[in-house]
């Protein structure tokens, strides 16, 4: 019974999130079809939404920069499992991912400072 109504409201979240926030989906399906058409990897797919979603949505720098240094950290590992490959491809990974968690940091600040901006104008 608790499932059952666990489930209900998951799925009532996720109509109010799609209705509430139809172009970010858009733009988000947008990318990853994008991505199906020029034939990307799957992860080059994810990373990409990933781009796409830290600039329209709401993902903290934090998080991203989280991600970032799993993959550096995951790294050194698997150069020691001989997997030399992997390591480069997991290298590139923490790239993007710190790449993202800057302009996101960059976007947040413009955020920070236009909100600044308008504050400092409704007081006077």
């Amino acid at each position: 019974m608790v499932n059952e109504t666990l489930k209900i409201d998951e799925m009532e979240w996720a109509k109010r999130f799609f209705l509430e926030r139809k172009i970010d989906v858009l733009i988000l399906v947008a990318g990853i079809f994008l991505g199906v058409f020029l034939k990307w990897d799957i992860v080059e797919i994810a990373v990409f939404s990933v781009l796409v979603w830290a600039i329209v949505g709401p993902i903290s720098v934090r998080i991203l920069a989280a991600a970032a240094l799993f993959f550096l950290s995951v790294t050194p590992f698997l150069l020691m499992l001989d997997r030399e490959d992997q390591a480069e491809q997991y290298a590139v990974y923490a790239y993007y991912f710190l790449v993202i968690a800057v302009i996101r940091g960059i976007l947040d600040l413009k955020g920070e400072k236009q909100t600044d901006k308008s504050e400092s104008l409704s007081s006077l």
